[in-house]
């Protein structure tokens, strides 16, 4: 009875010192709860801290190696603590997890830019220069110009102001005949799209007659000069190699300074279509070698479109409209991609053509050194 009793007193000094030692453990020392490898379990007691009776210790220890003999384990064996780490942190965050935006711009921005340096080696292969008409190959090229308009179906698309614009036109070209045809002449399908969507814009409404047709094909307008004109020019105009090609290395810079305000347009949902074709096809445009003044320009321009992605990260789009596609009057590069937006290719051309790599950099200290 007196060692059962002495028994039940060790035992209830321990509940109650290990309780005090479990609260000096919490602001101290932590303790491995792992299971025992041997019986299975979590240690009960907290152990460790100055207040546990060292009795209570030494008896807890004495059992332990009583079960170790009864199982015929080695009772020296001991188990590991488990020490203090040196900040609070979660089992599941060694490395901090990206957005979701984030780490599908990280998976993919190889093979977008493998997908643009294709794109690129299209659109300079040849040469470009602006055709002289007489007055017989200008007549049969706008016969092949209503052939063009009637396979389109722009009934179709009389919907529009533009629709409407080229159904007038096609009825001006309605009275136009050629009497023999030279079969070894093709139309130019990109030629063709190009000047449809001329004759769709303001300057398309002064056309009236086969003259007035054929005065605004002999004579391209002149491109705008300034900011504004810039900005309603290309939000009326579809971007095309014929076009491009007639702007110098000095003017497609300046369209891709232009560029850092008219991405925010982008990020706003404003004339996303035009902007971000526009922005693909100034990228290809743009001189791979330029001097630093300049890559300046495009690192700001890199900045801006990083920014505005940040800005949209955790936020869902099903919005097609907002990614890019394939020129139609260029060939589908054989690399195959995931959709991509005007933003995810400034990014990418800026990092890796000139440069900036820091700019696809996720980190908060990365961040801290961009802004």
């Amino acid at each position: 009875m007196n060692m059962k009793n002495s028994s039940e007193n060790h035992l209830g000094m321990a509940k109650k010192v290990a309780s005090k030692g479990y609260r000096n453990v919490r602001s101290g020392v932590i303790e491995s709860q792992n299971l025992d490898p041997l019986f299975g379990q979590s240690r009960a007691f907290a152990l460790e801290g100055n207040l546990v009776n060292p009795q209570v210790r030494k008896y807890l220890d004495q059992v332990r190696r009583q079960a170790l003999c009864t199982l015929g384990a080695d009772p020296t064996y001991t188990t590991h603590k488990i020490e203090k780490r040196n900040h609070d942190t979660s089992l599941y965050d060694d490395e901090p997890l990206l957005d979701q935006s984030l780490a599908y711009f990280n998976k993919n921005c190889q093979s977008w830019l493998k997908w643009f340096r294709e794109l690129e080696g299209q659109a300079h292969e040849g040469s470009f220069s602006l055709p002289d008409y007489t007055p017989e190959t200008l007549d049969l090229l706008m016969f092949y110009f209503k052939n063009f308009l009637q396979a389109q179906h722009i009934l179709k698309e009389n919907e529009d102001e533009g629709g409407l614009q080229l159904l007038n036109i096609l009825n001006i070209l309605e009275p136009l005949h050629i009497d023999t045809q030279d079969e070894t002449l093709e139309m130019d399908d990109e030629w063709a799209c190009s000047l449809a969507e001329q004759l769709k814009s303001k300057r398309g409404k002064t056309v009236r007659s086969l003259d007035d047709l054929r005065r605004f094909i002999s004579k391209p307008a002149p491109l705008p000069s300034n900011f504004n004109s810039w900005h309603y020019y290309i939000t009326t105009t579809e971007p095309t190699n014929a076009l491009l090609r007639t702007l110098s290395p000095e003017q497609v810079f300046r369209l891709a300074s232009y560029l850092n305000q008219w991405l925010g347009d982008i990020s706003k949902g404003k004339h996303v279509e035009k902007l971000s074709q526009w922005t693909l096809f100034i990228l290809v445009y743009l001189d791979g070698k330029l001097p630093s003044p300049e890559v300046s320009v495009l690192r700001d321009l890199g900045k801006k479109a990083r920014s505005l992605k940040l800005k949209k990260t955790g936020l869902q789009s099903n919005d097609d409209t907002k990614f890019l596609h394939v020129p139609r009057d260029m060939d589908g590069p054989q690399t195959l991609i995931e959709p991509l937006t005007a933003l995810d290719l400034v990014m990418v051309v800026v990092a890796f053509k000139y440069g900036q790599r820091d700019l696809i950099e996720w980190s908060n200290e990365t961040e801290a050194q961009l802004s």
